[in-house]
């Protein structure tokens, strides 16, 4: 080390700091000195001193100022956990954490059994689909696969005039059942079209609910591209085995690059292609039963945009879903085989249950046999006076008092429907009975009733109760 040299620097520093002229006793100097850091070949004034500490990450920068002297380790906590498949995937540019982007996808893979065809209904939504391929292969159309710019982004046709379609926009216009005669696109003609998207309108669908969020949700794409409709099928459990793909069941795929990496990796499960399967002629199966080839329609980038594939010509098949395609129609609440009574009685459980010396066995399908003659009048009840249970306005019928010839009528046996005022409703002597219920809730309870002088030894009750109008 030059002695001189370094002594030179110190004493310019402390010229810059205490002034050029400035002149100072050596206790001073020394003083001054001790003010002074070394740093990059340069002394400067005295500098911080900052001590060691352990730093967790939250959702705000955290900022170790420069400048300072670090009297201790920086530590910066890491997590094992911080792994992409810990982190919701998320839409668009996906969601990051700490730079890791996520891609687990933010449902719980559940197996909700085998899902029922929707036959005939499914079968008019797959003709739906073919009504775009018919017009295609009739050149009703000229198609161009747009790939996300569709109708739905306003654009109807290109600077060709060909009709923009992609996977996506195609199978919705199906789920919404729009067959082409009656879509946007028949008959269009025109380069560079637009279109209001709030204008298209489901036909009677049973999907409607996806025009309402394509439309009210268009900006973010809630539910606009095949991985918006993989996730709603998926997350309403509707995945079935490729082996029992029937017409109308949807493909979806998750494409690859050539360097094996996804097309889309952003979306859900990465899928990036949906297609619908098509009529069961395009289908073969195997000596069980098992769907071993079939073909769908679908939209993609080939030169004809709306094409039948073959199953055998794509490996990328991520699950297969099957949507309901059953109207949604409210149901009727009338129907005389469902019974009203619950076979949890109130009276007794399942067994031998003994009220004034008269038995009452109670089977696990609901039916009471009887034994012996009460000591005195004896009420078995089948629901609960204190916790009733409630009838809508309408027509019901009471059965299940075993017949017996003793008794036609009155009120010694019998199975009994009465309301919380203490009203007779019904009364089954064995024939079955018929009430009306004018109010629009009625609060009843229902018992069986033997006097003292009938022997209910050898019958069976079997009460019902249903509504019939």
């Amino acid at each position: 080390m030059d002695l001189v040299a370094e002594l030179t620097k110190i004493a310019n520093s402390i010229r810059v700091i205490k002034g050029k002229t400035e002149k100072m006793k050596p206790s001073t100097f020394a003083n001054e000195i001790s003010k002074l850091a070394y740093i990059n070949d340069n002394t400067t004034g005295k500098i911080n001193i900052k001590q060691g500490e352990t730093i967790y990450p939250s959702n705000t920068d955290t900022i170790v100022e420069g400048d300072q002297y670090l009297q201790g380790d920086i530590v910066i906590k890491g997590d094992a956990n911080l792994v992409a498949n810990n982190i919701a995937r998320g839409r668009g540019s996906g969601n990051y954490v700490l730079g890791v982007r996520g891609t687990a996808d933010a449902v719980v893979d559940i197996n909700y059994g085998k899902i029922p065809w929707s036959g005939k209904y499914a079968n008019e939504y797959v003709q739906i689909a073919r009504s775009y391929w018919d017009a295609r292969i009739a050149n009703q159309v000229q198609l161009a696969y747009s790939g996300g710019n569709s109708v739905f982004e306003g654009n109807l046709t290109n600077a060709s005039g060909k009709c923009l379609l992609d996977c996506s926009t195609y199978i919705i216009h199906t789920l919404l059942k729009i067959p082409f005669n009656s879509s946007v696109f028949q008959g269009v003609t025109g380069n560079n079209k637009t279109i209001d998207p709030k204008s298209i309108k489901a036909i009677g669908s049973e999907f409607s609910c996806l025009l309402e969020q394509l439309v009210k949700y268009f900006s973010t794409g809630r539910i606009r591209y095949a991985a918006d409709l993989a996730e709603f099928f998926w997350c309403a459990g509707r995945v079935i085995d490729e082996k029992d793909i029937r017409p109308g069941d949807l493909t979806f795929h998750a494409a690859k690059n050539e360097d094996g990496t996804y097309h889309i990796n952003n979306r859900f499960k990465n899928i990036s292609h949906v297609g619908i399967v098509a009529e069961e002629g395009f289908m073969q199966k195997n000596s069980a039963g098992e769907v071993t080839y079939y073909e769908y329609y679908n939209v993609t980038s080939h030169e004809n945009v709306c094409i039948r594939t073959k199953s055998t010509t794509r490996s990328d098949i991520v699950f297969i879903a099957r949507p309901d395609y059953t109207p949604r129609n409210n149901v009727s609440e009338v129907d005389s085989n469902i019974n009203l009574l619950n076979t949890t009685y109130h009276s007794g459980g399942l067994g031998t249950n003994t009220l004034n010396g008269m038995k009452f066995k109670v089977s696990s399908n609901g039916n009471i046999e009887t034994t012996g003659q009460p000591s005195d009048g004896t009420t078995f009840y089948l629901t609960s006076k204190s916790y009733v249970t409630y009838l809508k306005k309408g027509t019901y019928k009471l059965t299940g008092c075993p017949k017996r010839t003793d008794t036609t009528s009155g009120e010694t046996w019998g199975l009994v429907v009465k309301n919380t005022n203490g009203d007779t409703l019904a009364w089954d002597n064995g024939d079955g009975v018929t009430f009306t219920i004018s109010k629009d809730i009625e609060s009843i309870y229902v018992y069986i009733y033997v006097s003292a002088t009938k022997d209910s030894t050898g019958y069976t009750w079997k009460p019902k109760l249903t509504r019939t109008a």
